[in-house]
């Protein structure tokens, strides 16, 4: 009777752990150097941590600047931009880009329009309103290497869909971290990290009030 008691439980056993088993998904890792599996609970962490908010400064922001302290900080360079602070408000409101990231740019790439060198300055006395040094690419009006624009929104306009549609949109770079070492990459000769903190300080500056 024992005998058949102990069968009984080995038998009960048994499917247990088969059972057990069965509820624990396990997920083949491809990755180079692992094989085997991992337990179903590290690829939901894996994936917490790839939806987690990217660390850096955001493009994708509402306004942390105002029209009025854009014209300031403009008429503080003696910008030839002067007087379009609320077009660049409200075009980066438009396009859920934070107007202080693109007065940033503009300020770091020729001080805001107002450094002689400036590759926007014409021969004329005129200017590209290229706001962000943008290069010139089929389909455009250009003047040397960069596109030229005829009015000061034109060039604002064209800034903001270029860093929305293809540095977010198309190449996922979501932070100035991110999209400074493809924007203006040092193979170009340019300082990534220099470029980087300046746009930082600008900005953390501006929103301070300063």
């Amino acid at each position: 009777m024992r005998v058949r008691q102990y069968a009984i439980c080995a038998v009960a056993a048994v499917l247990i752990w088969v059972t057990m088993g069965r509820t624990r998904p396990h997920v083949v890792s491809n990755a180079p150097g692992l094989a085997g599996t991992f337990n179903a609970l590290g690829g939901i962490q894996a994936a917490a941590a790839a939806a987690a908010p990217k660390l850096g400064l955001q493009v994708m922001h509402e306004p942390t600047i105002t029209a009025a302290q854009i014209d300031a900080v403009l008429a503080q360079y003696h910008s030839p931009a002067v007087g379009q602070g609320q077009v660049i408000y409200d075009l980066g409101k438009a396009n859920g880009i934070d107007p202080a990231i693109c007065l940033a740019f503009f300020i770091h790439e020729s001080s805001a329009g107002s450094n002689p060198a400036w590759a926007g300055w014409k021969s004329d006395g005129g200017t590209t309103h290229n706001i962000g040094n943008i290069v010139c690419t089929a389909g455009y009006q250009c003047y040397g290497r960069f596109r030229d624009y005829i009015s000061w929104q034109m060039g604002i306009a064209d800034w903001y869909t270029l860093i929305k549609d293809l540095y977010v949109g198309e190449w996922k770079r979501t932070t100035v971290e991110e999209i400074i070492p493809k924007y203006a990459p040092a193979a170009d000769n340019n300082d990534e990290l220099a470029y980087i903190n300046s746009v930082k300080q600008m900005v953390q500056s501006w929103q301070k009030g300063q």
